[in-house]
This record gives structure tokens, sequence and C-alpha cells, in this order.
């Protein structure tokens, strides 16, 4: 579907490289939020997460590139294997914002895995897509983008109800 949102592009800086990220849409609605997606790694781009910027209707929505793949490429050589003991769980509990997971019933990222990041974000909503691998947003777009939707709908009322 792909609206006709306005789409900003740039960089920003992250642990002495730059990060790439694109915004699509201009601005909130009242009541709106605006959608950050976020997505594991290492080695993924934006790109998979393109079907997100549909959401983009009178909110902002926020992808990004991880370093070291696509346009946050590095130029020195990085080997993928230094991230092997990259471990954040301490800091999930830092987050204070509204936070959806979600992973397919056979993904590689397992419902498992995914219930004990969910854990350490307070009020996070854990949704395992059924019949799904890694990717529901191409496997299941229809459901995967009407499970955002809902979620933010209800996060945004919540929010109006005070």
């Amino acid at each position: 579907m792909r609206g006709n949102f306005p789409v900003k592009e740039g960089y920003v800086p992250f642990a002495g490289y730059q990060t790439w990220y694109r915004v699509v849409g201009d601005a909130e609605a009242p009541g709106k939020l605006p959608l950050l997606c976020l997505h594991g790694g290492p080695g993924g781009t934006w790109h998979h997460m393109e079907p997100y910027t549909d959401l983009a209707e009178g909110r902002r929505v926020i992808c990004y590139d991880q370093l070291g793949c696509g346009n946050s490429a590095v130029n020195e050589p990085h080997d993928a294997s230094m991230l092997k003991d990259f471990d954040i769980t301490a800091d999930l509990g830092r987050i204070a914002v509204p936070t959806l997971l979600f992973c397919g019933e056979f993904d590689e990222v397992t419902p498992a895995t995914q219930a004990q990041a969910g854990a350490g974000i307070r009020g996070s909503e854990l949704v395992v897509m059924p019949g799904c691998s890694h990717i529901s947003q191409a496997e299941q777009p229809a459901a995967t983008l009407g499970l955002v939707r809902g979620w933010l709908a209800g996060v945004e009322a919540s929010r109006s109800a005070g």
C-alpha cells in the first residue's frame, strides 16, 4: 500500500559510527504516538520493516539500518562474532514506553526467547503469530499490520483515558 507520506533520512552518531535512519510521516496527530520499529540482528537492514510505514497515517514511523548493515555500513572490516557476548538483558528494565514484542510460532527467535525479553520490560505485550516463522510481515502482512495497528490504538486509547 505504501502511502504518500513525507520521508526524511539521515544519520545519528552511535558508538563512534553513523547509524542511518528513515522517518516516514511528519508529525503525530492529536492522541497518536510515533512507532519505532526495532529489529534483532545482526545483519538486518530496514527493508524488511518497510511494510510498517503503511501505519504512518497521523504518526511518524521510524526505521533504521543496524551498524555494519545497509546504509549504516562501516568502512573497516568487522566480525559479527564480536557480538556473541553482547547482552543487554539487564538494561531491558530501563524501557519505560509501551512495548509490543511479537514473533512467529516457528521463529528462529523463539517465543520462549521473546518471553524472556518481555519479562524484562515492564508492561510489555508479547504476541506469537500462529503459522509464521521469522518475517510475519511478509508471511501474513494483513494480520501483522492489523496486530500493530490494534495495539497502537489500544495504547493510544488508554493514554487519552488517562
